[in-house]
Formats: structure tokens, C-alpha cells, sequence
């Protein structure tokens, strides 16, 4: 359940609810939190954090990464905890690339 004001204009579009399993876009997105991803949002805007086809195990997941235009062609996947997780190359073409722009995040803060 998500408070419609809070979408800013999205509540009629495609969108999808998923939850955060790693760390890489730690502190802004923490472990465990839940991301609105806006499908109908696919227009790139450089340093925007997008839900994107990842390749992981010869398969691709869903992963939540800040993406940057690479001027070699192609994309960086840029995780916010880049202690952890270097930024990585990716080679394709945006429409295979964006599942579709993160637009809002609901997470747990008992522990802060």
C-alpha cells in the first residue's frame, strides 16, 4: 500500500513493487526495503537510479543501480556502496537494459 501523493503523478502508471536483497545501494537504498518501479518510465537520465536487467549465473535479476552513460558505448552500473560493489560495464542497448526509474521507497527504520 503506497499513499498515492506520494508517487507525484505516477499512481496511473505501470508499476511494480520489489524488495531490496543486497547491499549495494547502501545507505540510500538499505537491505530489505521496498522500491515502487515505474515500468511506463524508461526515458534515461543520466545518474538516475533505474531497476535494471543485471547479469548474475548466466541469467539476468533485477537489480536497483544508478546508471551513467558510458561514452565508449553502453552503460555504467553504478551502486551507491561502491566499497563493496565497483561500478560495472554494460553493454546493452537501453531497451533491453531499463526495466523501468525507481520512484519511491518505503523502509523499516526501527534500528536507525
Amino acid at each position: 500500500v503506497v499513499y498515492k501523493p506520494e508517487l507525484q503523478g505516477c499512481s496511473k502508471h505501470h508499476l511494480a513493487a520489489l524488495r531490496v536483497g543486497g547491499e549495494s545501494m547502501e545507505p540510500v537504498i538499505p537491505l530489505g526495503s521496498i522500491v515502487v518501479v515505474d515500468l511506463d518510465d524508461r526515458e534515461f537520465i543520466d545518474k538516475k537510479v533505474y531497476c535494471v536487467n543485471f547479469p548474475q549465473a548466466g541469467g539476468d535479476i533485477a537489480a536497483v543501480k544508478r546508471v551513467q552513460k558510458w561514452n565508449e558505448g553502453g552503460f555504467i552500473l553504478i551502486s551507491d556502496n561502491t566499497a563493496k560493489f565497483p561500478p560495472e560495464i554494460s553493454h546493452m542497448d537501453w531497451k533491453d537494459l531499463c526495466v523501468g526509474r525507481v520512484v519511491w521507497m518505503w523502509r523499516d527504520i526501527r534500528n536507525i
